[in-house]
């Protein structure tokens, strides 16, 4: 059989036709999501920087301490005025007491609340002996306990996040203040917290520095309720430790 060359030439192209491959889209998709992954991540771990903090116990207190009422004679009080939790200002009258026929007045020196009230109307009240407790309305401290182990990270002027007690966070927001000072010896928890009512725990043998905080009056972040500081408020403090890379703290521990 003899065949014409065009008819060999075409049956040989309808033999032989082109192929195009197509990648599956899914599979595309999938390589650009996991190289922008990627590249977010390492973004995030060489530029993103991390603080660290240490939790530690405190309680508030009033810069220059507490106030103790005391009469140089003995005598029958008469009246009280005033109840624990009151405020009072300075020059109020808090006791009036008859002493050998005559009365005497005790008045408060300073404005502030009363914490303690040991005296009270119709008693005899020996001289000398503490009458009432106030604190003063100045500006109150906060002192922390921090662990020994720590005390080579703190430093003066480092900022401290405080969270009250008795004024959950979440609702009452976050005070800040400054450490301002650093005590040069340690005590026992026994010595600081003889009650365990502000450490909370069972570590006896464990030795603390004591670190000194005031609050920064123009950095106050409340909420919508306002916190009513008073001294006597325990805390959680948070403080401020170095700031570094993230990378940096993941690596830490591979360095020798």
């Amino acid at each position: 059989m003899i065949y014409r060359k065009e008819a060999l030439e075409n049956q040989s192209n309808k033999n032989f036709s082109n192929i195009s491959l197509v990648r599956p889209f899914s599979k595309t998709l999938y390589i650009y999501l996991l190289l922008l992954t990627t590249t977010l991540i390492a973004t995030f771990l060489f530029t993103g920087e991390y603080t660290r903090y240490i939790s530690v116990k405190g309680i508030t207190l009033p810069e220059d301490g507490y106030i103790k009422i005391q009469t140089n004679e003995s005598g029958l009080i008469k009246n009280q005025y005033f109840k624990v939790g009151d405020h009072v200002k300075k020059n109020d009258l808090l006791y009036t007491l008859e002493i050998n026929g005559y009365k005497k007045e005790i008045r408060s020196p300073v404005d502030g609340s009363i914490s303690i009230i040991n005296s009270i109307a119709n008693k005899f009240q020996k001289k000398e002996r503490t009458m009432m407790i106030i604190t003063p309305s100045n500006k109150l401290k906060i002192n922390l306990y921090l662990e020994s182990q720590y005390i080579s990270k703190v430093k003066i002027n480092n900022k401290v996040l405080l969270k009250y007690d008795s004024y959950p966070y979440q609702t009452y927001g976050i005070r800040e203040g400054y450490i301002y000072k650093i005590s040069n010896m340690a005590y026992s928890a026994s010595d600081i917290d003889p009650d365990n009512l502000i450490l909370n725990n069972d570590k006896k043998g464990e030795i603390y520095f004591l670190i000194e905080v005031k609050i920064k009056e123009s950095n106050k972040k409340y909420y919508e309720n306002k916190i009513e500081e008073r001294a006597g408020l325990t805390l959680t403090a948070e403080i401020k430790q170095d700031r570094k890379k993230i990378i940096a703290w993941i690596l830490t521990p591979f360095k020798n």
